[in-house]
């Protein structure tokens, strides 16, 4: 066979092959399958005013993307089976999005690495069944999302695309401007949090926390995530739940104390705990960049 038989029209993408042992499969099959369509749709090279792993997207393109056939029936998922899936992959570091007038701005995170041939080991190494099946985490299929890399999605209090030097922002209500590795840390928040109402006001009182370190960022980390899991009880009795700005400004990560003991359950379930040892450890590797 010559090369021109063997050429395959139409190019590539890669998945790695951890990707098969993580959370994604457990997920509905919609999940995978927006998932190869993001990465098929995703600029190779920059062009378009968009950088190289980015797309734009709106609800109704992912839609289209995702529909298929039952017979002469033609199943759409609605808007909200997709919302909630590709916020799954933000939340799993897979994708960050902007929103702009043309849709989304969906920027694949560490798209460079696995998309590229050579970080892949050499098909004709020996493999054991240890390699064959990678221990990982849920977050570590696309993990890292913005290590190495200095053009970064653009985000702005109007959810319009920002840029200065090459360096990512977001305006705050008092059009300041969060950059940096609080930006990162903040984004994290944001999403534990998982109240999505009045960002700007927010980033305003992450800005006016005067000393930012890495275990006062795990301690609202988890004190965020466990008040997103009691909103649906304060929903359901009739109260209203705080919006990040005022739970931010209220310090309310201080508001409980930590478990004490770890062998009782009951204690467990209604005590406060921070976060896990591991999740503590993602946040410590996901920053570590900013260190050296």
């Amino acid at each position: 066979m010559s090369g021109t038989d063997s050429y395959i029209p139409g190019g590539y993408v890669l998945f790695a092959r951890k990707l098969f042992y993580g959370e994604m499969m457990d997920k509905p099959p919609l999940y995978f399958k927006l998932w190869a369509w993001m990465l098929d749709r995703a600029n190779w090279k920059d062009r378009d005013k968009l950088k190289r792993g980015q797309l734009v997207a709106t609800i109704g393109d992912m839609q289209a993307a995702t529909s298929y056939h039952e017979g002469f029936r033609k199943n759409t998922p609605t808007p909200d089976k997709i919302r909630s899936a590709y916020e799954f992959f933000v939340k799993a570091a897979m994708i960050t999005t902007t929103k702009t007038t043309r849709g989304l701005i969906i920027t694949i995170c560490n798209y460079d690495r696995y998309q590229n041939p050579r970080n892949y080991e050499a098909h004709n190494e020996a493999r054991t069944e240890a390699q064959a099946k990678p221990s990982i985490v849920p977050d570590d299929t696309e993990e890292g999302c913005k290590k190495g890399k200095k053009e970064k999605t653009i985000l702005s209090s109007r959810d319009v695309e920002e840029h200065t030097d090459d360096v990512a922002f977001f305006l705050t209500k008092k059009k300041r401007k969060l950059t940096g590795k609080r930006l990162d840390w903040f984004n994290l928040f944001w999403n534990v949090f998982d109240y999505k109402a009045g960002k700007a006001e927010a980033a305003d009182s992450w800005l006016d926390i005067p000393v930012m370190t890495d275990s006062l960022v795990q301690r609202i980390v988890g004190a965020a995530k466990q008040e997103a899991m009691r909103r649906p009880d304060l929903h359901a009795s009739g109260k209203t739940p705080k919006m990040a700005q005022g739970w931010l400004s209220g310090r309310r990560w201080e508001d409980e104390i930590p478990a004490v003991s770890t062998s009782d359950t009951e204690a467990q379930a209604t005590t406060f705990s921070p976060v896990t040892a591991d999740e503590a450890e993602k946040i410590r590797q996901r920053f570590a960049q900013y260190d050296n």
